[in-house]
């Protein structure tokens, strides 16, 4: 039998401003960034705090979602003033920004033009071509977006030139992605990685041309790092 289940104000409440509230609900937001969001309210304001330092794999774990899907939607969260995000000890410091007036809404993408008219015998090779042509393009957004993933969540953002020629050299599949998504949110919580500023974080593509995330990870503090959570 089901349990009955009955919350109490008394056991903790999440405190927001009725505003802020009302524009999150009047806001477009995919379903996928209603969770993120929640996810962040809750480990803020459900604190009293406007803030808070966290790691992608506490809010994939909250929220159920991929790793690499909370990866991009933060990102893209921030990019449109909807989430505060600075580099943090543990992961990223994230918030909501409160001044709902510069939010900028997700841009939807234009569908690609298909067309359906047939060609003529003695054009058959220039349709190859074209067909040939659209599914690299296809291939070319999808490695950028899988590196544009991968950049957003390294601490360390130097020589992106190469970083991405190594990413290239690599092509992940979504499988391996995932992994080295998970490697990076786990090592830049080591001890190693932190410390003197990050002065010991190896260069994004050094990290990548070495299969750096088939590295053991590190204690942190004395203490086993897994899955992203002490």
């Amino acid at each position: 039998m089901p349990m009955d289940l009955s919350p109490q104000l008394e056991d903790g409440f999440t405190r927001i401003a009725n505003e802020l509230l009302d524009a999150i609900i009047a806001f477009s937001f995919s379903k996928r960034e209603q969770k993120i969001i929640l996810c962040i309210i809750r480990k803020t304001y459900g604190y009293s705090k406007k803030e808070d330092d966290m790691t992608l794999t506490q809010i994939a774990n909250a929220t159920g979602l991929d790793l690499g899907n909370v990866s991009k939607a933060i990102s893209n969260l921030s990019q449109r003033n909807i989430l505060l995000k600075r580099q943090g000890k543990y992961g990223y410091v994230l918030g909501i920004n409160k001044n709902y007036g510069v939010w900028k809404p997700l841009l939807k993408q234009q569908p690609l033009v298909k067309t359906t008219s047939e060609p003529c015998q003695n054009n058959k090779l220039t349709l190859l071509k074209q067909q040939t042509h659209k599914t690299t393009t296809k291939e070319t957004t999808k490695r950028d977006s899988r590196f544009s993933e991968f950049w957003s969540i390294y601490p360390k953002k130097v020589a992106k030139t190469a970083a991405e020629k190594a990413f290239i050299k690599i092509n992940p599949s979504d499988i391996l992605l995932k992994t080295i998504l998970q490697a990076l949110d786990c090592q830049q919580q080591s001890e190693q990685w932190q410390k003197d500023g990050g002065k010991f974080v190896p260069h994004p593509a050094s990290w990548l041309n070495q299969q750096r995330w088939e590295d053991e990870v590190p204690n942190f503090n004395g203490h086993q790092v897994m899955d992203g959570v002490l």
